[in-house]
């Protein structure tokens, strides 16, 4: 059986302080690389992962100054990969929790708000308070009006609870890449 290799994803990053804050940026300076990041190495990372399928298995290569490579990088390295994901993955959690939340309390009050506005609308067709064109105005617009309160919710609901779900997948996902530590060349 053929094994399948992971994905190699490699960052250039002078130490791993720079996996998690941004350098300074100096558009001015002579000594940088065209695959110099002006990010946190880990933003980069999320954001090439984000908009892609997610293989099974996955390898970071983290290539630092040759200065800095010690036996145990690959280690520290791994633990505050992990710590930042197990962060990033209850913060986007949460998130999800209290978007859904917010999506089921506006559905209980928009259907509440829709079941007013169509017995206000039938109320006002069986009677004639407001007769001819203009009553038929006033209940089109109170049926529209009624259906429209149903639109935020059903976009929380249907659509924005997406980003969220996919950002626990891609951190679980960096978390389980395999860590590489080589110096620069």
């Amino acid at each position: 059986m053929r094994r399948i290799q992971p994905e190699k994803i490699t960052l250039r990053v002078r130490d791993l302080h720079e996996l998690f804050s941004a350098p300074d940026f100096d558009p001015a300076a002579t000594d940088f690389g065209d695959d110099e990041l002006y990010e946190p190495g880990i933003d980069h990372l999320v954001s090439h992962l984000r908009g892609r399928r997610l293989p099974k298995r996955g390898q970071l290569l983290l290539l630092v100054q040759p200065g800095v490579v010690h036996p145990d990088l690959a280690g520290m390295a791994r633990r505050a990969i992990n710590r930042y994901c197990r962060h990033k993955i209850l913060e986007s959690k949460r998130t999800l929790n209290e978007l859904l939340w917010i999506g089921l309390k506006a559905l209980q009050v928009g259907v509440l708000f829709l079941a007013i506005c169509l017995v206000l609308a039938t109320a006002i067709a069986g009677s004639n308070v407001a007769p001819g064109s203009f009553g038929d105005v006033l209940t089109q617009g109170l049926t529209i009006v009624g259906w429209v309160s149903l639109w935020r919710p059903v976009e929380i609901l249907l659509y924005e609870w997406w980003p969220l779900w996919r950002d626990v997948r891609v951190y679980d996902y960096i978390q389980r890449m395999d860590i590489a530590i080589q110096p620069k060349s």
